[in-house]
């Protein structure tokens, strides 16, 4: 094997090795400049192999190691720069790197320079800055980078901009100390991230990108600095399948539209943060979501914050070690269906839904708060919502369920553990069918002022507090029902409550039935109905000076010291009872 041969241009070259001929082939040099030159290799032709070739620049290098035209390649060769390129392209088309190393210490110039460029393709490089960027792309169209790294010190690994159709598929790209991993401007387009690594430490962010139509596929990208996200993206559509995004201070992912109008779809992925004041997963002024088969998890604070117009999750889990594990804002027409919920926080619960959210269904979910934090488990505030076929376990002091506005609970099991707190709360005129509440240290279904609506088919069991309380409410209906609790329905400060067809069960042993307090209830109706009242109690109880129509028709009366018990009613009040059995 013979000596290879070193390249050492004389003064005033315009490089050490220049080729202005098609065709040519250089291999095995070592080009080391020791004067003032702009390149290591320029070829200012087309169709140029440089292979085996090793260039070293110092100070004296101060243009590119090496430069190429149009289809030409560089081939298992290492550049080695301080204040240049390493590697240029501009202008050029279909021109392959493979197998090679590119590295500089330049904080004007990236390691690898391309511009105004098409169909480039990197496979298996290198690209180091020491001081900047590794690898920036300037109006390139068709750039691929596969199984290759990309490292910026105090700069981006990979900086496009005017660009589009940008692959990085199965590489390394990351960014140290300052700027972003990968960093897409706004006038970058169509970038695809696939089965990659994205790195970040310090102040970096992991991926940033403010153009539209991004895939990520089957990647890792994680920022484990003091501030940087691991990933934010804006405008859009953009594509997220089967990929990791982990934050230590900030989001995993933030997604931000101003205009509100892109769409955003994400898949089988992974959301993780350990920050105390950010979400995992952060959606901002989105359009459209889809967002189905993903895992959210926040270890100190809330899993999920989503903000979109119309969001569709579907087999999903969000949990929460500190705040609310999944919020929803601006929210018309979403659908949260066959996943999990879940706080672990004590200063948060399972979902928040903002009162300018309407029209959004829980469907087939499990829901859950396990500490004992003094919000509502689920708190439902937008008119019109929905939890069907779900089940929601609470710890929670507030309630498991809370309705502010109109909306709906259908074929649903809610439970609160808690020593008090109630199973659902409901204050806005809901409709309730075919569903279990139980509150075994509080009271089970609370309807509370102003209250309209009504409840069918329902099981309502209260703990040391009441099966169901009609606190102010006007206009409730419960047929068809079974309430048990200490005292199993009180009815306070209500008007035109009807009971009908149910069983009503107290199960303190001085508990009563059915209780209308003193001076609070206007007009009642109870008909169809069995009321067992605890030993010492009463089956039925008014207080005095209620006020209105009493009807107690056609029920059974059992248990209790008194069967019915009514005190001095108010004036102008009639209290018919007609058809009841008194069971003694």
């Amino acid at each position: 094997v013979g000596a290879r041969a070193v390249v050492d241009p004389p003064v005033s070259s315009t490089a050490a090795f220049l080729v202005k001929n098609a065709s040519v082939n250089v291999t095995g040099l070592d080009v080391v400049p020791t004067v003032s030159v702009a390149y290591g290799v320029f070829a200012s032709s087309q169709l140029v192999k440089v292979s085996s070739v090793v260039v070293t620049g110092g100070a004296s290098l101060w243009s590119a190691g090496v430069r190429l035209d149009s289809w030409s390649a560089l081939r298992n060769s290492t550049v080695a720069v301080q204040g240049a390129r390493a590697f240029w392209l501009s202008g050029a088309s279909m021109t392959v790197v493979s197998d090679s190393t590119m590295t500089n210490r330049s904080a004007p110039w990236a390691a690898f320079h391309l511009e105004s460029s098409s169909g480039i393709t990197v496979t298996r490089g290198f690209l180091f800055n020491a001081v900047s960027t590794a690898a920036s792309l300037s109006a390139a169209y068709g750039t691929q980078f596969l199984a290759s790294t990309m490292t910026g010190v105090n700069g981006h690994g990979l900086y496009a901009s005017a660009s589009s159709s940008v692959t990085i598929r199965a590489s390394l790209v990351r960014a140290t100390s300052t700027a972003v991993g990968v960093y897409a401007a706004v006038d970058t387009h169509r970038l695809t991230l696939d089965a990659s690594v994205v790195l970040a430490s310090g102040t970096a962010s992991g991926f940033e990108g403010y153009g539209s139509s991004y895939a990520v596929t089957d990647s890792f990208i994680q920022a484990i600095g003091v501030t940087g996200y691991p990933f934010y993206i804006e405008s859009g559509p953009h594509w997220i399948y089967r990929s990791t995004f982990t934050g230590w201070n900030y989001e995993g992912f933030n997604a931000t539209d101003y205009s509100s109008t892109f769409g955003l779809n994400i898949s089988s992925s992974y959301f993780y943060t350990t920050s105390a004041s950010r979400p995992a997963l952060y959606t901002n002024a989105i359009g459209d979501v889809n967002f189905n088969w993903n895992v959210v998890v926040s270890s100190r604070y809330a899993a999920a914050d989503l903000e979109a117009e119309l969001l569709r999750v579907a087999d999903s889990s969000f949990r929460s070690g500190g705040n609310w594990a999944l919020t929803i804002y601006g929210s018309f027409g979403s659908r949260v269906e066959r996943s999990t919920i879940t706080s672990d926080s004590s200063s948060g619960g399972a979902i928040n839904m903002w009162s300018n959210s309407d029209s959004v269904l829980f469907a087939d979910d499990y829901i859950a708060c396990t500490r004992a934090a003094t919000q509502a488990c689920a708190p439902f505030s937008g008119t019109g919502s929905a939890l069907l076929r779900s089940t929601v376990t609470s710890n929670n002091f507030g309630a498991a369920v809370s309705m502010d506005f109109p909306g709906f609970v259908t074929d649903s099991f809610i439970i609160n553990t808690a020593a008090s707190g109630a199973a659902l709360v409901t204050g806005g005129g809901d409709t309730i069918d075919r569903s279990t509440f139980i509150a075994l240290g509080g009271t089970a279904l609370w309807i509370t002022a102003g209250s309209t609506g009504s409840a069918k088919s329902v099981y309502a069991q209260g703990g040391r507090g009441f099966g169901a309380f009609f606190d102010r409410s006007s206009s409730f209906t419960i047929v068809d029902s079974r309430i048990l609790g200490s005292t199993a329905a009180y009815v306070h400060g209500s008007t035109g409550v009807v009971i009908g067809n149910s069983v009503l069960t107290a199960t303190a042993a001085a508990g009563v039935a059915l209780h209308l307090s003193t001076k609070t209830s206007v007009g009642f109706l109870l008909s169809s109905s069995t009321l067992m009242g605890g030993e010492l109690g009463a089956a039925i109880q008014v207080d005095r000076d209620s006020i209105g129509l009493l009807r107690f028709s056609t029920n059974v009366v059992a248990g209790g010291r008194y069967g019915v018990r009514v005190a001095t009613t108010g004036a102008g009040a009639q209290v018919w009872v007609a058809s009841n059995t008194v069971v003694v």
